[in-house]
């Protein structure tokens, strides 16, 4: 189902999917990857959990809660997990949709459930944790499209599970169940760690950790905005997608006041541990859909990476909101700063709303612009 033209990032969207004899209503809307397209693994994933009446079943990387919901319309006590907060507040529609709610997490779960994400760090994170989460004899299910490692991924179960059997297959997905044995390997640590990249003549310390983009590196087109953007001592400034706050970092060691804003959880904990590395304290970090959760701030300069892909392909809606927010939340005079790659093209977006919008740095790869409200 394609739902034709923009009618509005922030607008919910409910839609129906059809999973083996039950047909579930799901609210979805941009933001949410392949939010407007049949979820074929949700529905494939809902056909193959099986749940008993009162049985504690958690799901890593949840989506719209498809899944969930099937499984708490059979009588279980379903919990939704996702880092991008677009899918918390999808699922949480969800549920409230089919008539079920989302239990309280609980200590330990019968059941759970992994849809694959894109990076296969967060894969084993995600898989790590239901491990610690389950039942010694309690299930697991992983799904995930052939194209995107499913394969590869079965391999990480079979590694942590000590077996694992694919049991669904169709529409380009399979399923996977693998039983959580007495023992499982420890897991060593959280993920996250710290490097040091050189940029605008510093050194700084950046955490980063699975599921931040860009998590081992200073990402190039990163590096040319922050080389080419201007602070000036006192204004404040709101880092847009903030990843692991090396923008803000920068900014708020040249006397910017930084606010800090992006949509998946790992990147809000690796700009708090950013921060706190550096010795910046007291800073506002904050999980947001855009720049929603500031709405009602005004800012002397916003800057931006935005991205422009959203699951397996591309997706411009959420960087072309990315623009529409900074000028929402920027003073008349305020700036924004924004990088892309030259094939992108934001200029139209840019100088539809704002009086000046210029080029600042452009190489074979990259464009920075700055654009004046």
């Amino acid at each position: 189902m394609k739902v034709e033209g923009d009618a509005g990032y922030y607008e919910w969207r409910e839609f129906e999917a059809r999973a083996g004899d039950q047909v579930i209503r799901y609210a979805a809307k941009p933001g949410l990857a392949d939010w407007d397209r049949v979820d074929h693994g949700a529905c494939l994933l809902a056909e193959s959990i099986e749940v008993g009446q009162g049985d504690r079943l958690i799901h890593f990387h949840a989506g719209a809660g498809i899944a969930v919901a099937s499984a708490a319309l059979r009588g279980a006590q379903a919990t939704a997990r996702d880092d991008n907060i677009v899918a918390v507040e999808a699922a949480r529609r969800t549920l409230a949709l089919n008539g079920v709610a989302s239990s309280m997490p609980a200590p330990v779960y019968d059941v759970a459930a992994v849809t694959l994400p894109k990076a296969r760090d967060v894969v084993r994170r995600a898989l790590a944790d239901a491990a610690r989460t389950l039942k010694p004899g309690g299930r697991i299910y992983l799904v995930g499209a052939n194209r995107s490692g499913i394969k590869s991924a079965i391999d990480d179960l079979h590694s942590i599970f000590g077996a694992a059997e694919v049991v669904a297959y169709g529409k380009g997905h399979r399923v996977a169940v693998a039983v959580r044995p007495d023992r499982v390997a420890e897991n060593d640590g959280d993920g996250f760690a710290e490097t040091q990249v050189d940029v605008r003549g510093s050194r700084w310390r950046v955490v980063s950790g699975p599921g931040v983009f860009a998590r081992d590196r200073l990402d190039e087109g990163t590096r040319r905005l922050i080389e080419a953007m201007t602070f000036r001592a006192g204004e404040s400034l709101l880092d847009l997608g903030c990843g692991c706050g090396i923008v803000g970092l920068v900014a708020a060691q040249m006397g910017s006041r930084v606010t800090y804003v992006d949509a998946n959880a790992a990147a809000i904990e690796a700009t708090r541990r950013t921060l706190t590395a550096n010795g910046i304290r007291d800073a506002d970090v904050i999980w947001s859909d855009c720049a929603s959760a500031v709405a009602d701030r005004h800012f002397d300069v916003v800057a931006t990476n935005p991205p422009f892909h959203q699951g397996g392909g591309t997706d411009y809606l959420v960087a072309r909101q990315f623009v529409r927010d900074a000028d929402r939340v920027l003073r008349p005079g305020g700036r924004l700063f924004l990088v892309a790659n030259r094939f992108l093209r934001y200029e139209r977006e840019m100088s539809g709303l704002f009086s000046d919008a210029r080029v600042i740095f452009e190489d074979g790869r990259f464009r920075v612009f700055e654009a004046v409200k």
